[in-house]
């Protein structure tokens, strides 16, 4: 891909600030660290506290949701997929995910779990990962048009969910996480979006430091 192309041919170093439906490495750094900041015992890697994280929406075209999973699959977590099957999770990704969870002992039964109901993917998870569905990857206006309103956080779909859940979202967002839900102490994304500013310049100092 391009990213691995200007990697190969640059002598600076490269950011990869997002690369199409491939990858979102930053995004991934600011989204562990707000994790990070409301369940601290991640970094434990205790073998008797799992996180539960539920990833929802496009997760095939999600290149957020690709790059976050990877790097939480080296930590004690399961994951909740829940999305329509046309765009579920990419399989190489899963496998990614299975063979960092056995490679530290974490992997187990529960460990990836796939939903296509939004409620019954929500109720263990620590944290709701939202993304949007994405219009500008499908060539069918009609198919983009049969899946957008798939999965709509609002807050009859909070009443059912844990009440340490953290709501995330790497923004934009369209209509999946209905406005009413802002107010909500459960949602951080707009924390989440801040803290993208601290740990980028945190990434810049490291590569010129």
């Amino acid at each position: 891909n391009n990213v691995d192309l200007a990697v190969a041919s640059s002598k600076k170093p490269i950011i990869n600030a997002g690369n199409g439906t491939g990858e979102h490495p930053t995004q991934s750094l600011l989204d562990f660290y707000t994790i990070y900041n409301f369940f601290p015992f991640i970094l434990e890697r205790d073998k008797n506290q799992k996180i539960n994280i539920a990833f929802v929406g496009d997760l095939k075209n999600g290149r957020t949701v690709h790059s976050l999973s990877k790097l939480l699959s080296r930590y004690n977590v399961n994951f909740n997929f829940v999305s329509c099957k046309s765009l579920d999770i990419p399989e190489y990704i899963t496998h990614i995910i299975i063979n960092n969870l056995k490679r530290n002992n974490f992997y187990n039964e529960n460990s990836i779990k796939k939903y296509d109901n939004l409620e019954n993917g929500l109720k263990d998870a620590h944290v709701i990962y939202m993304t949007r569905i994405q219009k500008e990857r499908f060539s069918d206006l009609q198919e983009y048009n049969n899946y957008k309103d798939a999965f709509i956080l609002d807050n009859n779909v909070l009443k059912n969910i844990r009440e340490d859940a953290k709501i995330l979202h790497p923004l934009p967002r369209v209509n999946e996480i209905k406005v009413e839900v802002d107010e909500n102490p459960k949602s951080v994304y707009f924390l989440q979006a801040e803290n993208g500013l601290y740990v980028r310049m945190a990434l810049l100092y490291l590569i010129f430091s």
